[in-house]
């Protein structure tokens, strides 16, 4: 009888594995996490590093590319479940983009129009470097990097970095980490 109890009781155990519990409960490190956890649930920041000194981003093949997969990597395509926070990409071509469908550079005082998705090959690292200099594409400089050409006009980009918040983990033993 006590076998039966056993087998049933085993069916319903829970496992519960928290890094918290690792954490001394009279450090700032724990106060911090239950602050986190009770009130804001935000997880933590990952970066995502591209380096590719052969593709030319200015291409519009390459702009649609790389549009494509910041919808994909917000989206988490392909992952069992969404593992980001919605619309938290911070991307410098995103950006760039919104700043230049606006008319904000002085090339393309129109901005693009409803169909148009990507910014003309010719603009676009004068933009680029038009937006860089302003008060709001100023935080991207060191989200780009460029080949080490002496003019910045004949710079290219070959590498990039982005961030997304993660969703908080409440159960890294169901969910796989």
């Amino acid at each position: 009888m006590l076998g039966i109890v056993s087998v049933y009781a085993s069916l319903y155990v829970k496992i519960d594995f928290s890094f918290i519990d690792l954490i001394p409960p009279d450090s700032m490190a724990f106060d911090f996490i239950r602050i986190d956890r009770e009130y804001i649930k935000s997880g933590f920041t990952t970066t995502v590093y591209v380096e590719n000194a052969e593709v030319d981003y200015a291409t519009a093949e390459a702009q649609l590319q790389f549009q494509d997969f910041n919808d994909k990597l917000q989206r988490c395509h392909g992952c069992d479940e969404s593992w980001f926070k919605k619309n938290s990409l911070n991307s410098w071509y995103d950006r760039l983009l919104t700043w230049y469908r606006r008319g904000d550079c002085f090339l393309d005082d129109n901005g693009l129009r409803t169909f148009e998705k990507t910014i003309p090959y010719e603009k676009f690292y004068v933009c680029l470097r038009t937006f860089m200099e302003t008060d709001e594409g100023e935080s991207i400089n060191d989200m780009i990097r460029f080949s080490n050409e002496t003019n910045p006009i004949d710079q290219r980009i070959i590498g990039f970095k982005q961030q997304l918040q993660v969703k908080q983990i409440d159960w890294p033993a169901y969910q796989g980490v």
